[in-house]
């Protein structure tokens, strides 16, 4: 049987350490920062980071931002939402069709090797990437114009290491077999 002195204390001390957590979930996104409970304040620091950008609402109300980094059309999507609006998280998102090329192991070389962008290979043999940014409290302009940027950056590392990748398969395709030796009597 468990003795209630033990339980009360312990209710307690779990009580007081759920406070931070749901004080941080409740943290106003103020008036200039960029927020993702806040979409426009998204597009107008894309604009102002030098991105052309544009909110989307499709049927579902499922909001997103499209835009471009590095020649490619990225969606940047609203995450870790209570509600449709009510958003902690933006998602930068981008897929590549399906190609030879985008096996696991690329993906997990690539993963092991960059720290900012997480890149998956799909059931369907597609390629698709991930950058996840909290904007809890907001981001000040040059915060989210350095986030911006180094996911920017990635995508030009990422096309980098895809050229790698293919020479290397490539090279790996065009070497002979070793052949199989030969029985001398």
């Amino acid at each position: 049987m468990l003795d209630k002195r033990f339980i009360l204390p312990v209710a307690a001390i779990l009580a007081v350490a759920a406070v931070p957590v749901a004080a941080a979930e409740k943290v106003a996104c103020g008036r200039d920062p960029i927020c993702a409970s806040k979409p426009e304040t998204v597009v107008k620091g894309l604009q102002e980071a030098g991105y052309k950008a544009k909110l989307v609402t499709p049927d579902d109300g499922d909001h997103y931002v499209e835009t471009s980094m590095n020649g490619y059309f990225v969606d940047v999507v609203f995450s870790d939402c209570d509600k449709k609006n009510d958003c902690k998280s933006l998602s930068f998102r981008l897929s590549f069709v399906e190609d030879p090329l985008y096996t696991a192991e690329v993906a997990n070389n690539w993963n092991k090797a960059y720290r900012f962008m997480q890149v998956y290979r799909t059931d369907s043999g597609a390629m698709g990437m991930n950058f996840d940014v909290s904007t809890v409290g907001g981001l000040n302009q040059a915060n989210f114009s350095d986030v911006c940027q180094v996911f920017d950056t990635q995508l030009g590392a990422f096309d980098k290491f895809l050229d790698n990748a293919r020479t290397e398969q490539e090279a790996a395709a065009a070497k002979p077999e070793a052949a199989a030796p030969s029985a001398t009597p």
